[in-house]
């Protein structure tokens, strides 16, 4: 994440995951899949600090490390600057079909999703 930025401190987000992943553990949930656009996006910049601008999804595993999936691919380099998740990518125009492959690549496609 690039310090120029404001942001919460490592230990801020690391709380933050360390709850979610709390509640997921109780609920039976093995990976969040949130979606975000220009007027929804609280819960990814939460666990993100990424400001989602159009679209954007996030695969947040109960372990492992998450993924942001932005909509635009131009968008990509400044979500890595700003973002605390280390796996930044665009994989096309459909961000549900990214999702999807994303869920399928890291063996989720069969996990509870919530």
């Amino acid at each position: 994440m690039d310090n120029d930025f404001p942001h919460f401190t490592d230990a801020e987000y690391a709380e933050r995951e360390r709850r979610v992943r709390e509640v997921m553990s109780e609920s039976g949930v093995d990976v969040l899949v949130l979606y975000g656009n220009a007027s929804g996006h609280n819960e990814i910049r939460y666990l993100t600090n990424h400001a989602v601008s159009l679209e954007a999804t996030l695969i947040f595993p109960l372990e492992g490390e998450p993924t942001l999936i932005v909509h635009f691919q131009n968008h990509q380099k400044t979500a890595s600057r700003l973002s605390r998740v280390s796996d930044v990518r665009w994989d096309g125009d459909d961000v549900g079909e990214a999702a999807a492959r994303c869920l399928r690549e890291r063996g989720l496609e069969g996990a509870r999703v919530g």
